[in-house]
């Protein structure tokens, strides 16, 4: 999926894990300081953490959503704002 910026939003329950495969992808998030993944890292976020993402130029990644058992929810992910193409 090709990603650019979004709104502040969290997995209420779920795990979610960004993997970049081109481009610079920025993941911004409330309280702590702002990372940039480069081609081939991953990062992972845990539940109930505010954050949003941000592609200043393409960026070809994925987002993979998972969950375990004392976390399963079908209504997870909040949307605290929306973003778009920055």
């Amino acid at each position: 999926m090709a990603l650019f910026s979004n709104g502040f939003s969290f997995p209420n329950k779920k795990y979610n894990l960004f993997f970049r495969e081109s481009g610079y992808l920025s993941i911004q998030f409330q309280d702590k300081p702002t990372i940039i993944l480069c081609p081939g890292q991953k990062f992972t976020i845990e539940p109930g953490v505010y954050h949003r993402f941000f592609a200043n130029t393409p960026v070809e990644a994925y987002e993979l959503y998972w969950e375990t058992p004392d976390t399963s929810s079908k209504s997870d992910i909040i949307r605290l704002d929306e973003g778009g193409i920055r």
